[in-house]
């Protein structure tokens, strides 16, 4: 265990050079949308069971209208099992609906919507100089949660490169995240109406969404339904 530790940090570590830079946080845009690949790990002291799942999500972040859009494929490596999900959380409605096999759930929201900055109390571990690009790398940890979280983002614009966090226990969870093909637009702002057979969205959020859409028309987008 102690050699593969070792060469695992040597790998990381030939990867990329550590050079200093500034130690001020930053805010990534506030619109934005890309494609995210996950490694998750999962550990139950309590229960002594784990598992390991894979997932690539297309994500949309629209900060300034405090809506998420979610499409997800997740390969649930121990149990055998791929599922396509949906996910739409409005903040300002605290509501979020899960589409599934063609049937919708709608949930109250708990959390507050991810902020697109970096904390102020993150800690700057310097930046990293990768082939073609650098990152400023910072490392937050959460004391009421104890959540410890490690972000690489862009040095011009602080859009996030990659991300990898574990919680306490007794229950285990580590992810380990890469952001590709980000851009500061939403192509397809309809992936954050619920579809028709959705528990009702109230009528002031529908009509924002629908009059925001009809800003950006749409032509063949495949719209998730019944019958996928």
């Amino acid at each position: 265990m102690k050699t593969c530790i070792v060469l695992c940090f040597c790998v990381v570590h030939s990867l990329s050079v550590y050079h200093a830079h500034g130690t001020k946080t930053c805010c990534g845009p506030s619109k934005w949308q890309g494609v995210v690949l996950q490694t998750i790990g999962t550990y139950s002291r309590t229960q002594d069971f784990a598992s390991l799942a894979y997932a690539t999500s297309r994500v949309y972040y629209d900060y300034d209208n405090k809506l998420v859009a979610v499409k997800e494929r997740r390969l649930n490596e121990t149990a055998g099992i791929t599922t396509d999900t949906w996910k739409i959380m409005q903040y300002s409605e605290a509501t979020s609906y899960i589409i599934e096999n063609g049937r919708c759930q709608r949930l109250q929201l708990a959390e507050k919507m991810p902020s697109q900055c970096i904390p102020d109390q993150a800690v700057s571990l310097g930046t990293h100089k990768y082939p073609g690009f650098d990152a400023d790398i910072w490392f937050v940890k959460d004391n009421d949660t104890g959540r410890a979280t490690r972000y690489g983002v862009t040095i011009d614009s602080c859009m996030f490169l990659t991300e990898s966090y574990i919680t306490k226990g007794p229950e285990y969870t580590y992810v380990s995240s890469l952001y590709e093909n980000m851009t500061q637009t939403i192509d397809d702002p309809s992936v954050f109406i619920p579809p028709s057979f959705c528990p009702r969205v109230s009528e002031r959020i529908r009509g924002t969404l629908l009059e925001w859409r009809s800003l950006f028309p749409i032509t063949g987008v495949h719209r998730m339904d019944r019958n996928n």
